[in-house]
């Protein structure tokens, strides 16, 4: 039991943020955070897929010892587009030109709760 618990402890202890702290300036990482902690549906918009993931992966770490319990989506496919409308909270990573074909089309439409955030 007492290994099992300090291995809980310690989730932060081996991971890199730097990759994070590079790309993303303090209050940017500030508002997404913030995103996360009230639950609202979080969209990506970046063009590197490797970096979309590993952004979501350090937020989601970040959260250590409370959990994300929502979907999370690191890079969607076009044909999963409409999964952006969903009901419930999620973290996404879209593609730059896949959210701007989105956004063009149904912009009068998008859910209130969607935050975007351009990286």
């Amino acid at each position: 039991m007492e290994n099992n618990l300090s291995q809980k402890c310690f989730k932060l202890e081996n991971f890199d943020f730097n990759y994070l702290f590079l790309k993303i300036k303090a209050s940017f990482f500030v508002e997404i955070f913030m995103s996360i902690l009230h639950e609202r549906k979080i969209v990506l918009v970046n063009n590197e897929h490797a970096m979309n993931a590993s952004i979501i992966q350090t937020f989601i770490t970040l959260l250590f010892p409370l959990a994300w319990p929502c979907s999370v989506v690191s890079i969607l496919s076009p044909a999963l587009v409409d999964y952006l409308d969903a009901p419930f909270p999620y973290i996404v990573g879209v593609s730059k030109k896949l959210w701007q074909d989105f956004f063009s089309h149904r912009w009068e439409r998008l859910d209130e709760d969607i935050v975007v955030f351009d990286l």
